[in-house]
C-alpha cells in the first residue's frame, strides 16, 4: 500500500498508550514543529508504536498491554502497573526478530525522513530495523522520565546499530546514565528540561496563584478512583478553596463527582480529558496542583509558576526521581498522602513559589524541534553524497562504491 504523503519531508512520532505522558510530549513537539514556518519538516504523524509491537507478538489475540496498564492506573494499582514493565521487556526480548520485521515493513511503506520515539523498551528494535531499510534516516529517542531504570528502560547499551541514533536527555542524571553505558556525547542532546507544550510558556506571566483560592487535582491521562475521596477531604479541610478536578479518561470518576459539584454550590469544577490549553489555564490560576508523580505534569506546573504537591505513597520506580527533583529543587512538596495536607500549607507553598521563580527557563520543546530540523538537513546531505557516488564511475576496476551513513556528530 502506497503512502499518500510520499514525497513530503515526514517525521514519524512513535508513542505508547500507557498513561498520558508519551502522547502529551509527542503532541507538544508536533505542535512546535508545525508552528515553525521555517521548519524543513512538512508533516508529523503520531503512531501507536506499542500497538505495532503487539501486532508482531500476539496480533489481536490478547488484550493490549497499554489498556491493562491504564486499567490498573484507574483503580490505583500502581504496583501492578509498574510490574507490567518487566513483563513487556521480557516479551519484547523473546520476540525481537518478529518486532523488527513489522517495523521494517512499516518503514518501507512510510519512508520517513526522521523517526522520533517516545516509547521505552522498543528502541533497539526500532533503530535496527530502520537502519536496514533507510540507512540515512535519523532515529531520535525522547525520554519522558527523569531517569532510566530497569522497570522503564529507555537507554540500552550503545552498539553498532546506534550509528544514526540520538537520545534526548532532559537532565544531568539521564546524560550520565547514557554515557556510563557507552553513549558518546555527540549522540546525546542535553536539553534544559522535560518537553512540555508550547502553550505553557504563556502561563507564568499570567499566574496569580499567590492570592488564588483554587486547588487543581490532576493525575494525568487517567485519574484513579480515589481522587474523589481526595477532593471531598480537601473541600472539608479547606472550605475557602475552589477545587478543580481533572479526571482525564476516567468517565466513571467524573460521573461520581457530579454530586460534589452540586454540594459545593458551583464552587467546584469537575472535568474529563481536557486540552493542554485548558490545563494551562487551570494551572495559571492555581494556588497549587495536587497529583501523581508524573514528570510531564511536574514540568508543566513549574512552567506555570505553580508548586506541585505529590504523595510519597504508591509511587512507581520510574516516578521516584520526580519526588527527588521536587524536594531537592524546592519546586514542590512531597507529603505522606494528599488527603491530609500540612497545617502550614500556605507558608510551604509560598516557599516553593519563590524557588520556582529562581529556576532557569525550560525551553526543551524548542531545542528538540530545532535539532530535528538539523538532523533532517544532515540526512539530505548524506543522501546527496551517496547519489553523487552512484553517478561517478569507479576509477579502479573491482573497487567498491563507498556507502555513506550519517554518523553521529556534534550538532549545535
Amino acid at each position: 500500500m502506497a503512502d499518500p504523503d510520499q514525497g513530503m519531508v515526514k517525521a514519524i512520532f512513535l508513542v505508547g498508550r500507557g498513561g498520558g505522558g508519551h502522547m502529551a510530549a509527542a503532541r507538544a513537539l508536533q505542535q512546535c514543529v508545525l508552528d515553525n514556518a521555517e521548519s524543513v519538516i512538512d508533516c508529523v504523524e503520531i503512531v501507536d508504536g506499542g500497538g505495532l509491537a503487539e501486532l508482531a507478538i500476539s496480533g489481536d489475540m490478547l488484550p493490549s498491554g497499554d489498556d491493562i496498564y491504564n486499567y490498573f492506573m484507574q483503580i490505583g494499582f500502581y504496583t501492578m502497573a509498574g510490574m507490567l514493565g518487566n513483563i513487556a521487556a521480557f516479551g519484547i526480548r523473546m520476540n525481537q526478530a518478529a518486532i523488527e520485521e513489522v517495523f521494517e515493513e512499516y518503514w518501507h511503506v512510510k519512508k520517513p525522513s526522521i523517526v522520533v520515539s517516545f516509547v521505552p523498551f522498543l528502541n533497539p528494535a526500532m533503530r535496527t530495523s530502520l537502519l536496514r531499510v533507510l540507512p540515512h534516516c535519523r532515529f531520535v529517542t525522547v525520554i519522558t522520565d527523569m531517569a532510566n531504570c530497569r522497570e522503564h528502560p529507555w537507554i540500552d547499551r550503545h552498539d553498532a546499530s546506534a550509528v544514526n541514533h540520538t537520545i534526548v536527555v532532559g537532565n544531568e542524571t539521564l546524560e550520565s546514565q547514557a554515557m556510563e553505558i557507552g553513549w558518546p556525547s555527540s549522540a546525546l542532546l542535553r536539553t534544559s528540561g522535560m518537553i512540555i507544550h508550547p502553550n505553557f510558556y504563556e502561563a507564568k506571566a499570567k499566574n496569580h496563584g499567590a492570592t488564588s483560592k483554587t486547588m487543581v487535582i490532576f493525575f494525568g491521562g487517567t485519574a484513579p478512583m480515589r481522587v474523589g475521596q481526595i477532593a471531598r477531604k480537601l473541600s472539608a479541610a479547606h472550605p475557602e478553596m475552589e477545587i478543580v478536578v481533572l479526571c482525564g479518561r476516567n468517565a466513571e470518576l467524573q460521573g461520581q463527582l457530579q454530586d460534589f459539584v452540586q454540594q459545593g454550590g458551583g464552587r467546584h469544577v469537575v472535568e474529563g480529558f481536557v486540552s493542554s490549553d485548558k490545563v494551562r489555564d487551570y494551572f495559571a490560576k492555581a494556588f497549587c496542583v495536587l497529583g501523581k508523580a508524573g514528570p510531564g505534569v511536574a514540568a508543566e506546573a513549574i512552567a506555570c509558576g505553580v508548586p506541585m504537591l505529590i504523595e510519597s505513597a504508591n509511587v512507581m520506580p520510574q516516578e521516584q526521581p520526580v519526588l527527588d527533583y521536587l524536594t531537592n529543587s524546592g519546586a514542590g512538596l512531597v507529603v505522606k498522602d494528599l488527603e491530609n495536607l500540612p497545617e502550614d500549607l500556605t507558608q510551604k507553598v509560598d516557599e516553593c513559589r519563590s524557588a520556582i521563580a529562581a529556576m532557569p527557563a525550560n525551553n526543551a520543546v524548542f531545542e528538540v524541534a530545532n535539532h530535528l530540523d538539523k538532523l533532517v538537513i544532515m540526512n539530505r546531505h548524506a543522501g546527496d553524497l551517496e547519489e553523487a557516488c552512484e553517478r561517478t564511475p569507479l576509477r579502479e576496476e573491482g573497487g567498491q562504491r563507498p556507502m555513506v551513513i550519517g554518523a553521529p556528530m556534534e550538532v549545535g
